[in-house]
């Protein structure tokens, strides 16, 4: 018996093997750029869902201070009711005086006067109810009720109101439980 020679030619196996792992590696990488991009813009939305989360916390944390205080406040603001009811506030009231031809500014705690001025339109009254509040002992977290009393009828009543709304809005900055009303008491 005669010997046969084998030959085997793996070219073309070869050819096959190469264009499929060719394949492979050129599509593992498309996933790989894209698996990267989703995660990037997973990590993006997450990033943004944290900061609304963060701003929702601090939110829910500062109504449950205030409702926890509220407890803490139901006395401050029971002796302010009781002053309230005593007369005892702060009570600003825009005074025309026919003889002077002009509005005049009373400020009163209960029936003593603390301040009477003349209104001007060039007038700051920030450092007056400032001072008039240093003045009453007044703390920064005492309950403070002030009312503003005018007559819309009377001439500049308007523009004066306004700016003692704006001196009181800057008072209520610094005392937090500064409570205001404006009264209005033309016909």
């Amino acid at each position: 018996m005669k010997v046969r020679e084998i030959i085997l030619d793996f070219t073309s196996l070869l050819d096959v093997i190469m264009i499929i792992l060719f394949f492979f590696i050129l599509f593992s990488t498309f996933e790989i750029e894209t698996a990267t991009n989703e995660a990037n813009q997973t990590k993006i939305e997450y990033e943004a869902k944290l900061e609304e989360a963060e701003e929702e916390r601090k939110k829910y944390e500062i109504e449950r201070d205030r409702l926890l205080n509220l407890d803490k406040n139901a006395a401050k603001n029971q002796e302010a009711l009781s002053a309230y009811n005593d007369n005892q506030v702060l009570s600003i009231n825009l005074v025309e005086k026919i003889d002077d031809e002009g509005l005049y500014i009373n400020v009163l705690r209960g029936n003593e006067k603390l301040l009477e001025m003349k209104y001007e339109s060039t007038l700051n009254f920030n450092k007056q109810i400032a001072d008039i509040i240093e003045s009453s002992n007044y703390k920064s977290d005492d309950v403070i009720i002030c009312n503003l009393i005018y007559n819309g009828d009377n001439i500049g009543s308007a523009e004066a109101v306004e700016k003692i709304e704006k001196a009181v809005n800057k008072m209520q900055n610094e005392y937090k439980n500064f409570y205001f009303a404006t009264i209005n008491v033309s016909k």
